[in-house]
């Protein structure tokens, strides 16, 4: 099955930078087309199911479902939208989550602000992020430039990346649609990168089918119908990054038996933890893990995690050496474990994402020719 890297090289292919993927047919034929104007809206959190729980079969977005493709693993907004920044997949750019642990800071470090993961403060490194001084990639806009007008359309406060001939920072959904119609007025071939990060937001916060969520997925569909009513000559694309699945939440620290096993505080995502163990209490954690949390998460150990390329294929950057602990629990079920370092707020978070399930894995592939 295709994933989200493949969605992005078919595009890029298109454009004569040619990256090794599984062509998507579908997409590659529209392409083919030579339309314009080819925009890709991708919508931070709006899975497959997501739009199935919430939208009858007659409005716009399901009519115009094309197919789902995967997501990256893990299925979450750093490692997937570095996958679409970078047509590279998260074994190789190895920005596989929101907070990663640095030796050299001796910090876990939210790689997207900057910020150190416990105190919430910014780390001062100069011009650049940490993320971006060990783990730096080529982006997209670079690739492309000199062979389409690029323009990446993004809500303020989303990190800039380098190459595209126009940055446009936005605050609202109905504001990317406005920039979106005025760009493909103009008289140039344009490729238009729009990203937002609803309905992640209000999905976390209310669940996937709550009144709040069904309100917010009927708007888009009404939006991007609108926007598409107005557009000539245009392929447009909408998909997302990741979905989301209804969790129930657990408190590592209720577990001291597990806790006493660790060296630091475990790291990457409440659906797919990274732990370090101390030596002589190995077998006592896999015992004890699976005992309490089995029923829903695989647990792996490092040489399993990597033996079964869950990050992807592809050479693997050497961080991930330090990012990949002695055991990795992967999200199968409907619990997500969350512990004092991970994201603000957590423990009140209604739905999430991350693990291995088709609710969190699946995304759509929405196609509309004008």
């Amino acid at each position: 099955m295709n994933d989200i890297r493949d969605t992005i090289c078919t595009i890029l292919d298109h454009y004569s930078v040619h990256e090794k993927h599984n062509p998507i047919i579908n997409l590659k034929n529209k392409l083919d087309k030579n339309y314009k104007n080819v925009i890709l809206l991708i919508l931070d959190g709006m899975g497959s199911e997501i739009l199935k729980k919430n939208l009858s079969e007659n409005d716009f977005l399901l009519r115009n479902l094309s197919e789902s493709v995967n997501s990256v693993f893990p299925s979450t907004t750093t490692a997937a939208m570095t996958t679409y920044y970078s047509a590279l997949p998260p074994v190789t750019h190895g920005w596989i989550a929101w907070s990663l642990f640095f030796k050299e800071y001796g910090s876990f470090v939210d790689i997207f602000n900057n910020f150190d993961s416990f105190t919430k403060l910014y780390i001062d490194t100069g011009e650049k992020r940490i993320a971006d001084i060990y783990m730096p990639y080529e982006s997209i806009f670079t690739k492309l430039k000199g062979k389409v007008e690029t323009h990446f359309i993004m809500p303020e406060g989303v990190i800039l990346q380098e190459g595209a001939d126009n940055e446009i920072p936005v605050r609202e959904l109905h504001d990317i649609a406005f920039h979106i119609a005025e760009i493909c007025k103009n008289d140039k071939q344009n490729f238009i990168f729009a990203y937002h990060f609803e309905p992640d937001f209000t999905l976390h916060y209310n669940g996937c089918t709550s009144d709040k969520a069904k309100f917010l997925i009927k708007y888009i569909n009404d939006l991007t119908e609108k926007l598409c009513g107005e557009l000539n000559d245009s392929l447009v694309i909408i998909t997302a990054d990741h979905g989301h699945i209804d969790c129930n939440m657990v408190d590592l620290r209720n577990y001291p038996d597990i806790c006493s096993c660790l060296i630091i505080p475990p790291t990457i995502d409440a659906r797919v933890l990274s732990f370090y163990i101390k030596a002589h209490k190995k077998q006592e954690f896999e015992e004890l893990f699976n005992k309490y949390f089995g029923e829903h998460h695989l647990l792996l150990n490092r040489d399993e995690f990597f033996e079964k390329n869950c990050l992807g294929i592809g050479e693997k950057h050497p961080r991930l050496e330090d990012f990949i602990g002695d055991y990795v629990a992967i999200g199968t079920g409907n619990t997500m474990i969350y512990y004092l370092s991970m994201k603000k707020n957590m423990n009140t978070y209604r739905s999430t994402h991350a693990g291995l399930t088709d609710d969190e894995m699946k995304v759509p592939l929405i196609m509309i020719e004008k």
